[in-house]
């Protein structure tokens, strides 16, 4: 319902971090342990580049993150996409 109320787009940075263990790993060796949390903002960034550069605007609505804890968060986030305009924690 959120997402539909501000055309807004989820991202999960576990469902990201599943992503980059595909990407990292191969058929014969999939990848093992831990992705580097660098490798999962990474891919994030990658997606929302893509969606601007094919001209696609959202609200982008994260369920969850990897960093230690939420201000390390928001200080990635601010970082990379500028402050947010709204920032809900539960």
């Amino acid at each position: 319902m959120l997402t539909d109320l501000t055309r807004g787009k989820i991202l999960n940075m576990a469902h990201i971090a599943e992503e980059c263990k595909r990407k990292l790993g191969t058929e014969e060796e999939p990848f093992e342990g831990e992705v580097p949390l660098e490798e999962v903002e990474k891919e994030t960034i990658s997606i929302v580049r893509r969606d601007k550069e094919s001209s696609q605007q959202y609200t982008y609505i994260f369920d969850g993150y990897m960093q230690k804890n939420a201000d390390a968060f928001v200080h990635w986030f601010s970082s990379e996409f500028g402050s947010p305009s709204f920032h809900l924690q539960l």
